[in-house]
């Protein structure tokens, strides 16, 4: 049973302009957005070195500041100052609008995860319709990556195929909308309430 979202009926969209001012996200820089805790597994310092190397000014906004790893942070700080990329924790967890704001402002969603169970952000991501960056973890190889969704994918470093692909996205929002629709369409198809309604219904069967 995969994690699911209700593909079968698409989100409301979000107030991505009143998102990037609470971020404070200056006029003209692009929103790179790790919907994630601050945890060292998420790994928040991928992007930010991406974010340092595209072509265009980047701001990285991470939203959920439950659990935060003050430590991690402080890192994270310093490392983003370093490389001269703003970033911002902004909590945009609590409900769906939240959510829909922070991907409705998102250019780019970053997922660029050492580990995890599943991968929930990285399913809000295909629901949101949002382009997504996304590490190359054990599960999403296993049993997302086969499904075909388009992602840029990180191989546990941001190198120049990644860079170049996220920096054609920025460029061409037709080739973003292409993705993005695309990847919808396998969410309903593999990811859906009914694809949970089918698993459930196959397995009461075959307990008789």
């Amino acid at each position: 049973l995969p994690n699911v979202m209700d593909f079968e009926h698409p989100p409301v969209p979000g107030d991505g302009a009143g998102f990037r001012g609470r971020a404070g996200v200056e006029p003209g820089s692009r929103l790179l957005l790790q919907p994630t805790r601050v945890i060292p597994r998420k790994g928040i310092e991928l992007t930010i070195e991406l974010a340092a190397r595209v072509a265009e000014p980047a701001t990285v906004v991470v939203t959920h500041p439950d659990d935060l790893d003050a430590e991690y942070w402080s890192r994270l700080e310093a490392h983003a100052s370093q490389l001269g990329v703003p970033l911002r924790l902004v909590d945009a967890g609590r409900s769906a609008t939240d959510l829909a704001d922070a991907y409705a402002a998102a250019d780019v969603v970053c997922f660029p995860s050492w580990y995890e169970g599943y991968g929930n952000a990285l399913v809000e991501t295909f629901y949101y319709r949002r382009p997504v960056v996304v590490n190359r973890y054990s599960v999403y190889v296993r049993d997302i990556a086969p499904l075909g969704f388009d992602c840029v994918e990180l191989d546990g470093k941001v190198d120049d195929g990644a860079v170049q692909r996220v920096d054609a996205i920025l460029a061409d929002a037709s080739m973003a909308a292409d993705a993005v629709h695309a990847n919808y369409r396998l969410g309903l198809e593999h990811l859906s309430y009914d694809v949970a309604e089918r698993v459930f219904a196959e397995s009461l069967a075959s307990v008789g």
